[in-house]
C-alpha cells in the first residue's frame, strides 16, 4: 500500500433518489469496479494502519455538515428541536438509571446500545418541512419507538408526554408497486437492501419490536 489512502464514504440514500432501482445496479457496479481495478487496493481504516500507513495531523476540522456547512440540517427548526427535547429527556433518564446501579451488566449493555441508536443524527434530518410527509411520518414513528424501547430497557416504561408532531412536511409520498417476490438468502450476506429490492419499500417502523 502506498502513502495515500482515499476514503470512499457514500451517503447511501442520495444514490437511491437519483438512480433506477434504488441504485442497486449503480452501487453493485461501483463496488465491483473498485474491487477489480488493478491500481486500487480495497481496505479498511484498521487494515491501512496495520499496513504501516502513517496518519498525519489534521490542524483544522470544520464543525457542521457538508450540507450548508452548518448544523441546520439537524437542529434549529421547531420540529427538529422538539425531537432533540425528547432525546435530552431520554438521556437524562438514562443517566439517572445508570447512576442508581440497579441494572445488570447485560441490561446496561442493551440500554447503552439502544441509546446510541436514538442518538443517530439523521433522525433529526428527516424532521422538518422539506421532506415528503409520508417519509417524515415513518421516521417520526420509528424514532418514538426507539425511545420507547430505551425507556423499557431502563425500567422506565413511559415516553415524554409533550406533544411532538413532525408532520409539517410538504410533497406527496408515492409508494412504487412491488415488482417481484422477496427471496432472502440465509444470513443476508449481501445486506437487506439487496435481498429485498423487489419489494420497492419496507416500512422500518413495522419491523421494530419494543417489547
Amino acid at each position: 500500500m502506498s502513502r495515500y489512502v482515499v476514503s470512499v464514504i457514500l451517503d447511501g440514500e442520495n444514490a437511491w433518489e437519483y438512480y433506477p432501482d434504488n441504485a442497486y445496479h449503480f452501487l453493485s457496479a461501483l463496488y465491483q469496479t473498485l474491487v477489480e481495478h488493478p491500481q486500487v487496493e480495497m481496505t479498511t481504516f484498521s487494515e491501512a494502519l496495520e499496513s504501516g500507513v502513517r496518519p498525519r495531523h489534521l490542524p483544522v476540522l470544520k464543525a457542521g455538515s457538508w450540507v450548508y456547512g452548518s448544523f441546520s440540517t439537524w437542529i434549529g427548526e421547531p420540529d427538529k428541536n422538539a425531537g432533540w427535547d425528547l432525546l435530552v429527556d431520554a438521556k437524562l433518564t438514562f443517566d439517572k438509571v445508570m447512576a442508581s446501579g440497579k441494572l445488570s451488566e447485560d441490561e446496561i449493555r442493551l440500554a447503552t446500545e439502544q441509546l446510541a441508536i436514538c442518538e443517530g443524527s439523521d433522525w433529526f434530518w428527516w424532521f422538518g418541512d422539506y421532506n415528503p410527509s409520508g417519509s417524515v411520518k415513518d421516521f417520526d414513528q420509528l424514532f418514538r419507538r426507539h425511545l420507547e424501547k430505551l425507556f423499557i430497557l431502563l425500567g422506565e416504561n413511559r415516553l415524554n408526554n409533550s406533544p411532538f408532531h413532525c408532520l409539517t412536511a410538504v410533497g406527496i409520498w408515492r409508494t412504487p408497486a412491488p415488482c417481484g417476490v422477496i427471496k432472502p438468502e440465509t444470513g443476508l450476506e449481501r445486506g437487506l437492501a439487496y435481498e429485498t429490492k423487489t419489494s420497492r419499500r419496507i416500512v422500518a417502523s413495522h419491523l421494530l419490536a419494543v417489547g
